[in-house]
This record gives structure tokens, sequence and C-alpha cells, in this order.
């Protein structure tokens, strides 16, 4: 096997490895399954590409841009979405 190949065997397993346990913890620590977490990072993806490619910033300063929109829109969710949701008494999103 060649050296690109295990290294990427590893990343994907590690990615794989890191959306598994993201879901235990949100599921173990709130009692609701929870996914807006994999549209936040879509959100990531799509401003770094946003900033490289239509405003011309540099990558680095992009992912750090992106990041912080990126926490901006999960604060956003938390605070109108989840938080109302997990106030109400029947809690109809949990299992």
């Amino acid at each position: 096997m060649s050296y690109q190949f295990i290294v990427f065997l590893f990343l994907s397993f590690s990615l794989y490895l890191l959306v598994g346990l993201s879901f235990f913890l949100i599921y173990s620590t709130s009692q609701s399954f929870n996914i807006a977490h994999a549209a936040i990072i879509a959100f990531g993806a799509y401003f770094v590409f946003l900033f490289v490619n239509i405003y011309l910033i540099g990558f680095f300063l992009s992912i750090l841009l992106a990041i912080l929109a990126s926490n901006l829109i999960s604060l956003l969710c938390y605070f109108f979405v989840f938080k109302v949701i997990w106030s109400r008494k029947d809690r109809a999103f949990s299992f």
C-alpha cells in the first residue's frame, strides 16, 4: 500500500470518529437528537469558499472568519431555536 492511501484512510477514519463522538456527546448531554452541527460545518465550508473566491481574502484569514461566522450562526440557532424547544414541557423533539 502506498503512503498516500494510508494517510487517506487515517484521515477518513478520524473524520467518521469525530462525527460519531459529536452525535454521542450531544445526545448524552441534552437527551435530544440534534444534527445542527452538520449544518454549521457546511456553513463554515461555504463561508471559506465565499471569502476566498468572492471577497478575495487570504485562505487562512478566511478560515478564521468562517469559524467566527459559523459560531455566530450556532449561537443564533441555540438562542432562537434550541433553547425555545428545550424550555417546553412536552419536548417534542426529544427521545
